[in-house]
């Protein structure tokens, strides 16, 4: 595993560890869309752990309502199209 001096200072590789997780919080950090993702009081106290589990949340939303609006459009176009009630409903629950 890593190694530490006995003061508590890193180093070989645990100094490369540290930079190459830096380098990757950076990366996701700069990925992030706008600041819309932080707390509008203060412009910025939350973790990238924060924004990115709130923009995720944000995503699982809007999947849920594409499908929710494109199983709705699906039925009105089989509705339009000549289609009773009767027949948009599964065959179990007839």
């Amino acid at each position: 595993m890593f190694d530490e001096e006995p003061d508590g200072d890193p180093h070989g590789e645990c100094a490369a560890e540290i930079h190459r997780l830096q380098a990757e919080l950076s990366a996701i950090a700069s990925v992030l869309p706008v600041p819309i993702y932080m707390d509008p009081p203060d412009g910025g106290s939350v973790t990238i752990a924060q924004q990115v589990a709130r923009l995720v949340k944000d995503r699982d939303e809007a999947n849920t309502l594409v499908f929710k609006l494109t199983t709705q459009l699906a039925e009105a176009t089989r509705f339009r199209d000549g289609m009773t009630t009767r027949e948009l409903m599964p065959a179990n629950a007839k």
